[in-house]
């Protein structure tokens, strides 16, 4: 995973800040993901912060993987602070299913039809 490039996501200080939106690039920047509108998602700085916290710089393929592979226990397993994060991009959803259909649906550029 490459270093991040840009200003580097901090955590949250306060209410007004988590109610701004962000550009997060579905294929980073780091890893020669473009900087273009197809790329480019708005985020909320908090779900923004969570989402690289636990997944760092990967693909959302990579990431689909990773969770069909081993689940949310491989991934958060019982640190109190990846489960916090997790909740935030997941919210109540508990399949694995779920789970990929939420990085598919907010978190992978469109598909181009």
């Amino acid at each position: 995973m490459g270093k991040h490039q840009g200003a580097p996501l901090t955590p949250i200080s306060n209410r007004r800040d988590r109610r701004r939106l962000t550009n997060h690039h579905c294929v980073p920047r780091s890893r020669n993901g473009p900087d273009t509108l197809i790329n480019i998602r708005l985020k909320g700085v908090r779900e923004h912060y969570a989402w690289h916290q636990l997944f760092r710089n990967s693909t959302p393929e990579e990431i689909i993987e990773l969770i069909r592979k081993f689940g949310k226990d491989g991934l958060a397993g019982k640190n109190p602070k990846k489960n916090h994060y997790w909740r935030i991009i997941f919210g109540k959803k508990n399949t694995i299913e779920q789970w990929v259909e939420v990085v598919e649906n907010y978190w992978t550029p469109p598909r181009v039809k």
